[in-house]
């Protein structure tokens, strides 16, 4: 816990009448802290202190009135925190609502297009009549067209030390 925590805990505790009348260890807080809250006018109350100058115990801590301002400023700073976090929270669940919706849309669409009537393929190979015995002879065989070549062109690529190639089909004038 930082110290601003620790002084958000005790004044907060303070408010509530939740601190006891003596505090004798570091259980709550450091003592140090409640020193310089003391010190600083934010909470009433003794410190006694040991040979060394470090506190020992604290008696009878109580809320003062710029303590309960200072723990007003510190429950606004803090509410400030979380709106940053609350919208990127939101933000986060508004993301994964609009992925999950798009996941869902896709399955419907597809779920669809699979229902729906399909029609039938194209045969691969043409469908060919089972030659009667007397029109075999008259008939000559089905003959599907041979498709013309494509001109193979030559794109040129300058080089100093390859010739230049074309074909002549790509010089041909038509």
């Amino acid at each position: 816990m930082g110290i601003e925590d620790y002084e958000f805990t005790i004044l907060e505790r303070a408010e509530r009448g939740d601190l006891p009348q003596f505090i004798l260890d570091d259980s709550i807080a450091p003592r140090a802290i409640f020193t310089e809250l003391i010190d600083a006018g934010l909470l009433g109350g003794s410190v006694a202190t040991d040979g060394n100058n470090q506190p020992e115990q604290i008696a009878l801590p109580r809320i003062t009135q710029p303590g309960r301002i200072r723990l007003a400023e510190l429950i606004e700073e803090r509410a400030q925190r979380r709106l940053p976090a609350r919208v990127h929270r939101a933000s986060l669940r508004i993301g994964r609502f609009l992925v999950g919706a798009a996941v869902v849309a896709t399955a419907i669409i597809a779920f669809f297009a699979w229902l729906r009537p399909k029609s039938p393929a194209p045969p691969l190979i043409p469908a060919v009549a089972a030659p009667s015995p007397t029109s075999a002879a008259t008939t000559p065989p089905p003959t599907t067209p041979i498709p013309k070549a494509t001109p193979v062109v030559s794109i040129p690529i300058p080089s100093t030390h390859l010739p230049l190639v074309t074909s002549p089909a790509a010089t041909a004038k038509p």
